[in-house]
């Protein structure tokens, strides 16, 4: 059963921001940590996507920090606080004060949310699954595989054009009767003590969250991101203060980008083209070239090892790198009775690349070779008969192990 608790947080015309009165009228455990229940809260219970308060408890001569704030499906409250819980606070008078910044970036959240779900709607007829509020991003689900970028561009600028007509923001708790004749642009997911908040001539949604009083209190919004999710389009951005935070930021690694290349801004798409394409060439150009070294090595190595009594001969060798290292493999196993061990010369993490390979009549198998001996000497990977790929400790012994 649910500790009563007047949640002061649900009537926007109280003052949040002051510092109230409440009672203490239990102590729990919420999931590991120290909680307190309180006979009255600002504080906001995650729910809906949206973060707990954070803020201060002044119990007596003591200031204990809530770092969070959480309700059971029961409906009870828990204050999370920073530190154990005494006994002798049970049913003592407490001042309590919300985390101002915390809930103001909250809000804002939330009602920008809103916002950019109801331009969603209005600009593409897309519905919103769900959505998350979280300390580094925003985020909204889109009913949609997919969402242009056309589209993404328009939601944003109605969103941040109906943030500077700032529209009036109300919460109604509506009668059964007054519910039905709202335009609701989702129906509600619960079924008594509903919630609505309406955007004056913008929006009408059911929400049991915290908002600002006018749409020019969320400051400016800005798409940042969107990815798949499923069958969803998950949408990322930000609003008020952190749409700044993120374009100061961008703007500073624009600036030094730009720094770096010796262009402008304007130009470093150009230059970031260019300097791809020089990458690919030379890319191009340093594959002939390890084809050609791999070759040339591939001659010196077979020169001086000569056709083994048994008819298999082992040539362990070292390369620059993997892919070196497979071209050498292959020289190597034209003539039909060589084994090729081709390791590479860096390692990394204390392990080398190897490539295993064997010429057409040569007895061996490659695979075989790095699940049995190879395992023996810590190296991990698997292939085909043939050829097969892994890598092994920079110190084996891969002259005994191939002898």
């Amino acid at each position: 059963m649910a500790l009563d608790c007047e949640k002061l947080y649900l009537d926007p015309h109280n003052d949040w921001q002051a510092s109230y009165d409440a009672v203490i009228t239990g102590i729990a455990d919420f999931d590991g940590k120290a909680a307190l229940q309180l006979d009255r809260t600002f504080f906001y219970p995650e729910g809906g996507g949206q973060l707990g308060d954070g803020g201060e408890l002044h119990i007596g001569t003591e200031t204990v920090t809530v770092i969070d704030t959480q309700i059971d499906e029961a409906g009870t409250i828990y204050h999370l606080i920073d530190q154990p819980a005494q006994a002798t606070w049970r049913n003592q008078t407490v001042g309590a004060l919300v985390e101002t910044e915390r809930r103001r970036d909250m809000m804002r959240a939330h009602s920008g949310q809103h916002l950019l779900s109801a331009a969603f709607f209005h600009v593409a007829g897309l519905e919103t699954k769900s959505a998350r509020l979280g300390t580094r991003t925003i985020s909204v689900d889109l009913e949609s595989q997919d969402v242009n970028p056309a589209t993404l561009s328009e939601a944003a600028r109605q969103a941040n054009q109906w943030i500077l007509a700032n529209h009036p923001i109300r919460v109604h708790n509506p009668s059964p009767a007054a519910l039905a004749a709202m335009p609701l642009r989702r129906p509600p997911k619960v079924s008594e003590n509903i919630r609505v908040l309406e955007i004056e001539g913008v929006d009408w949604t059911p929400c049991g969250g915290t908002h600002c009083s006018s749409t020019g209190e969320i400051g400016a919004l800005h798409i940042i991101a969107k990815e798949k999710i499923k069958k969803l389009t998950r949408v990322h951005f930000h609003c008020g203060l952190r749409t700044l935070d993120y374009l100061n930021q961008s703007e500073t690694l624009l600036q030094q980008a730009a720094a770096n290349l010796q262009c402008s801004v304007s130009e470093l798409p150009d230059q970031v083209l260019r300097l791809l394409d020089e990458s690919k060439a030379l890319r191009q150009e340093l594959g002939k070239l390890r084809a050609e070294a791999a070759r040339f090595e591939a001659e010196r190595l077979l020169a001086t090892h000569e056709v083994a009594d048994s008819g298999t001969t082992v040539i362990n060798a070292v390369a620059e790198d993997i892919d070196s290292a497979r071209k050498l493999a292959d020289h190597l196993i034209t003539r039909g009775d060589v084994v090729a061990a081709v390791r590479t010369r860096v390692a990394e993490q204390g392990f080398v690349r190897l490539v295993v390979a064997r010429g057409t009549s040569a007895q061996f198998d490659a695979g075989q070779w790095f699940r049995n001996e190879g395992k023996s000497l810590g190296a991990r990977g698997g292939g085909r008969p043939e050829k097969a790929e892994g890598k092994c400790p920079e110190n084996a012994n891969l002259d005994q192990a191939f002898a």
